[in-house]
């Protein structure tokens, strides 16, 4: 069931060291919160008992089907992209926010550090911030289960 239409409102949640910027209810907050921390452990759960989940730079096999959802989500597009699932671990825990979050609104917007998850029912236009230049614009169409966007501002390696 669907709410009624509030105007959105911009608020951050932190969990661990990942800051999530959220645009949606403001009273959506805790249910955030608790929707970010959920998936976290169980991320950090798997990790502890799968050492190769956390620190492998190259894919792995195929985890069993008892393992989270969400593992086994990272994992799979980690191997298609041919890294490891760690790489994943930003855009996953984005991802798993807004799709609970769609579960009660039609629109919603989940960014951290350069990762997004859009839902809109228009299109947007998303200003991509560059180092040294002017923000490169993204054209967005609407999709009911939502757009990630992942590009690779605050990742550079030293």
């Amino acid at each position: 069931m669907r709410l009624l239409r509030r105007k959105p409102k911009s608020f951050e949640i932190q969990v661990q060291d990942l800051v999530l910027r959220i645009t949606a209810a403001d009273d959506f907050a805790e249910e955030s919160r608790a929707a970010a921390l959920s998936f976290w452990e169980q991320l950090q759960s798997y990790a502890l008992q799968h050492p190769e989940f956390r620190s492998s730079k190259r894919p792995i096999p195929t985890p069993s089907p008892t393992a989270p959802a969400i593992v086994q989500e990272m994992v799979s597009s980690a191997t298609k992209a041919g890294v490891g699932p760690m790489f994943t671990f930003q855009g996953a825990v984005l991802d798993q926010v807004g799709r609970f979050l769609l579960e009660s609104l039609n629109e919603v917007t989940v960014a951290c550090g350069g990762d997004y998850f859009i839902t809109t029912r228009k299109r947007v236009k998303l200003a991509v911030k560059r180092h040294g230049g002017e923000p490169i614009t993204v054209a967005l169409e609407p999709d009911p289960r939502g757009v990630g966007v992942s590009t690779t501002l605050g990742r550079g390696r030293g």
